[in-house]
């Protein structure tokens, strides 16, 4: 069951379950995803409002001088945002003409997908009889007018011939079409998943995990001592921690770099691989977390949180041996367990 759990958790976002193409079903997805793809139908069901973004933002890098001597600023990118000066009103226009090509794009997408019928539901917006062409809708309307087809009291168009000329596909003989989908609750199997993620919501089990989270994904930007406060910034400026938690994980990472057993694997002067994804020849994968390679020389590091384990020795065991068999000489194996103080075990 764990190794399912697991199995899921890495592939969930590109599995999908593939319908015969002669079953009697209809296709739900993306304009994105049928980028490429043909149907003989298709309905779009949308009205997008083409200059919209979610809580946007932008940054103004022209602003010393003038705001306290800052070098940038990070701003709500709103209407006000174009009165700025004449710098701003350049931005801003030239992100207004992005989200537009970006969107009349997706609409191509969507209008050109169909061979034989295209069914479009959308909104009727108007403002004293004007179409807002903000929006699809709006678009669509300028269109019927052009073709002065446009009615205020007609509520649908039709172009062409709706008639189907195309043969449904007989589904393929090996093909097994479910006819009835049987469930019942998981609590009546006596199943337990103790580790789900509702069960840790606000504890501080779930902290622990972001934290230590947090903290692998930090190291696997910085090389060396120099790299540290520009890591640091980027974090903190686009808010994924604030300035105490930056305070704490500073210290962390000083401590890290100037360990007597690590500092030398922190050095500007050697080959540093972090999180490279290694293919083993069981086709297995393995991503240790810090190789330092010098010349055919190489020391494995990895970062763990929490107490000591024979499974962590036996992880780090498993990377030096598949380097080996990749002609690699290894050096030293080491795991560096990140609590209140830094513990440096070489296996």
């Amino acid at each position: 069951m764990q190794g399912f759990l697991e199995f899921w958790d890495r592939k969930k976002d590109s599995l999908c379950i593939v319908a015969p193409e002669g079953g009697n079903a209809v296709q739900i997805m993306t304009v994105h995803k049928s980028k490429g793809l043909e149907f003989p139908v298709v309905i779009f069901p949308c009205d997008l409002n083409i200059y919209q973004q979610i809580n946007p933002v932008t940054w103004i890098t022209e602003a010393s001088n003038k705001y306290d001597n800052f070098n940038a600023l990070l701003v709500p990118f709103t209407k006000e945002f174009e009165q700025i000066d004449a710098s701003t009103q350049k931005q801003y226009q030239q992100q207004r003409e992005d989200l537009e090509l970006d969107n009349f794009n997706l609409l191509y997408v969507a209008l050109t997908r169909p061979i034989e019928q295209l069914h479009i539901i959308t909104e009727k917006r108007l403002l004293k009889n004007t179409e807002n062409t903000n929006y699809y809708s709006g678009v669509f309307i300028h269109f019927l007018k052009e073709l002065q087809r446009w009615k205020e009291e007609i509520s649908e168009y039709t172009f062409g011939n709706g008639t189907r000329k195309s043969v449904k596909k007989e589904i393929r003989k090996n093909t097994t079409t479910l006819k009835a989908f049987i469930s019942s609750p998981w609590q009546e199997h006596n199943v337990r998943m103790l580790a789900s993620a509702s069960k840790l919501w606000n504890t501080a089990q779930e902290k622990a995990i972001a934290y230590g989270n947090l903290l692998h994904e930090i190291l696997s930007k910085i090389d060396s001592e120099e790299d540290i406060d520009a890591v640091l910034d980027r974090y903190t400026n686009i808010g994924i921690m604030d300035n105490e938690t930056r305070i704490t994980i500073e210290k962390i990472l000083q401590s890290i770099v100037k360990h007597p057993m690590l500092d030398s694997f922190f050095s500007k002067n050697k080959q540093i691989l972090k999180e490279r994804e290694i293919v083993t020849i069981e086709h297995q994968v393995i991503i240790p977390d810090r190789l330092v390679i010098d010349g055919n020389s190489t020391t494995v590091i990895d970062y763990k949180t929490g107490t000591p384990s024979k499974s962590h020795e036996q992880q780090i065991r498993k990377y030096g041996a598949v380097l080996e068999t990749m002609g690699f000489t290894i050096h030293k194996l080491l795991l560096v367990y990140i609590n209140e103080e830094i513990l440096v075990a070489e296996v």
